[in-house]
């Protein structure tokens, strides 16, 4: 952030915003190491827990079908980064802050 004389307490707003995006940033790049090496562990719940769930597909769309999905047809979703699926799921934004939402933690994902 770089501080500058004319303004009012020398910063804008959106250099907090942007200090705060990085922060986030940061801390989901750190989530998904920790789940990419957690899940080579076999310690496929603490991956779980670590992945941010930032975007995935429907198990009972015709996208799990293509995908050989084993819970193809089934309402849920699943998480494109660790493979964790939830059962009757219509989102997964809504289950980022629940890791106990999770029904098969890292159960199908392609290494």
């Amino acid at each position: 952030m770089n501080r500058d004389p004319e303004l009012p307490g020398g910063y804008q707003d959106a250099d907090f915003e942007m200090r705060e995006l990085y922060a986030a940033g940061a801390r989901a790049a750190r989530g998904h190491k920790a789940m990419i090496r957690l899940r080579a562990e076999g310690k496929l719940a603490e991956a779980a827990r670590a992945c941010q769930h930032g975007s995935g597909y429907n198990t009972d769309g015709e996208f799990a079908r293509v995908q050989h999905d084993p819970r193809a047809g089934q309402p849920g979703m699943r998480c494109f980064d660790c493979g964790s699926y939830f059962e009757d799921a219509r989102n997964l934004y809504d289950m980022r802050d629940d890791p106990a939402s999770v029904t098969a933690p890292c159960e199908f994902w392609k290494a």
